[in-house]
């Protein structure tokens, strides 16, 4: 599937640029303790001990502050790019399952899955929050509406069309179109100043009410938010 866009738009809810310090510095002192704790190892047993030492120490803390640094995600059209260890792309006009999902505990997410890509899309915790910055939804929401039309071009198959006949309003999860209608009325909302709590993503996390973890977001969900 060819994606339609002109350039890719980082959709990270925080900026690899805000983390990367942090990381860095978790890196230099990874090797450091790595180092000195293998040097008294090996002075004060054997050098093999020593060595052991400093890769148990210094390697696990290495590999998180290598893959954190190299973290990003971003869209170009309807493909989704996550780099964090291995580079997972997916297009969203041909991925299997294109859902918001939401997760609700002492901190409080919603979610945009498409197969093995999750991009985070707020964050609540109580009163405050954080949301991906208005470019990035706004990229989001025109990346599900050109899937949705790359997707009504594809051939479907009789009883895949014959179950969603029979589907009810509602009965399952919010299609791409209704996906893209939630976040343009997020961003509407956002544009507008309106309060974290009774913006869409917020409301759509409290929709789900005592749902389990990774509940998605339902068509009647939307309607009810949007309509």
């Amino acid at each position: 599937m060819i994606a339609l866009g002109d350039g890719a738009v980082n959709i990270n809810l925080v900026a690899p640029a805000e983390v990367r310090p942090k990381l860095q510095r978790l890196l230099l002192i990874a090797v450091g303790v790595g180092v000195i704790l293998g040097m008294f190892f090996g002075i004060n047993f054997t050098w093999w001990a020593g060595v052991i030492v400093a890769l148990v120490i210094a390697v696990p803390l290495v590999v998180i502050a290598v893959a954190g640094m190299r973290r990003n995600q971003s869209i170009d059209g309807t493909v989704l790019t996550s780099r964090s260890g291995p580079t997972r792309v997916v297009d969203l006009a041909t991925a299997d399952s294109v859902t918001i999902t939401v997760n609700r505990s002492r901190v409080e997410q919603a979610m945009l899955r498409a197969d093995n890509v999750a991009v985070t899309l707020a964050v609540y915790s109580g009163e405050r929050g954080r949301e991906l910055p208005i470019d990035a939804v706004a990229a989001l929401e025109r990346g599900l509406r050109a899937a949705d039309t790359l997707a009504r071009h594809e051939v479907i198959k009789p009883e895949a069309d014959d179950a969603a006949a029979g589907a009810g309003p509602g009965d399952g999860p919010a299609s791409l179109t209704e996906l893209a209608d939630l976040l343009k009325a997020h961003l509407r909302a956002e544009a507008v100043g309106t309060p974290l709590a009774e913006r869409p993503l917020h409301r759509a996390i409290q929709a789900t009410g005592g749902g389990h973890a990774g509940s998605a977001v339902t068509s009647a969900q939307v309607r009810e938010i949007t309509g």
